[in-house]
């Protein structure tokens, strides 16, 4: 947990760079760079990009990545041994890896991880969509500009939300948040269980810090691949209410 929490706060401009990205209706930045060298030059890269949601960020991940890695090689092997006396085996303390465990108990751990960090994950989302420069208390750049920050923070934007919206409303988009969560989780633990099983198994490499990395860069690309289309309907679905949309 503290890990990935600190992971997240050194990687929050990269995070708050896509969302803002995915929420832009500004047409005149040609790429994702282009519009990352407008913020920075008008906000300030500290401003702009790494304070916005920061809190609430590290601590999505932080509990979210806690319940999905403490979840999944329990049941994992609770599932690989279940498979293994049901094809006739006998029951044993350490079972043999089973595939369609790997990926059936990523998908369970990382909804269920995800879905109970809903919460905190919508107001990551909507800190960093209406971050921008604020000018006697209004924001003159951003998706919001024009218009007065809503939230100030992590408590003071889920207080607002339940005050505003309901207490359910914390869970805008939970659904999507939950396939997101498993397929982050499904192209993350099961690409790198996966990637460093075989290569053990048939003699490519030995384990080690080479294939660490090696499992751990065949993971980050599936988990990216797997999650983008889902990623963006998130964003954009939690943040309706904050951009005067309606879904």
């Amino acid at each position: 947990m503290i890990s990935a929490g600190s992971a997240v706060a050194l990687f929050n401009p990269l995070d708050c760079l896509r969302i803002r990205w995915q929420v832009s209706t500004s047409k005149s930045e040609p790429s994702i760079w282009a519009f990352a060298r407008n913020i920075i030059r008008s906000e300030g890269l500290f401003r702009g990009l790494w304070r916005p949601g920061i809190i609430a960020n590290a601590t999505s991940i932080a509990f979210s990545s806690g319940l999905r890695m403490g979840f999944y090689p329990l049941l994992r092997d609770m599932a690989s041994e279940a498979l293994h006396v049901a094809s006739g085996g006998e029951a044993a303390a350490d079972p043999a890896k089973d595939a369609r465990a790997m990926l059936v108990t990523s998908f369970v751990s990382g909804g269920l991880g995800y879905w109970i960090t809903t919460p905190t994950f919508q107001m990551k989302v909507r800190l960093q969509a209406e971050a921008g420069r604020l000018e006697n208390g209004i924001l003159t750049t951003g998706a919001r500009a024009g218009n007065s920050p809503r939230y100030r923070g992590l408590w003071h934007g889920m207080v607002s939300i339940v005050k505003e919206e309901g207490v359910t409303a914390l869970y805008r988009g939970g659904g999507a948040l939950v396939v997101r969560g498993a397929l982050i989780t499904c192209g993350q633990l099961t690409s790198y269980d996966l990637t460093k099983t075989f290569a053990k198994a048939t003699g490519v490499l030995s384990d080690g810090p080479v294939l660490h990395v090696l499992s751990s860069i065949h993971a980050a690309l599936w988990m990216a691949t797997l999650s983008a289309p889902v990623d963006i309907l998130m964003t954009r679905y939690q943040t309706a209410p904050l951009m005067g949309r309606s879904y």
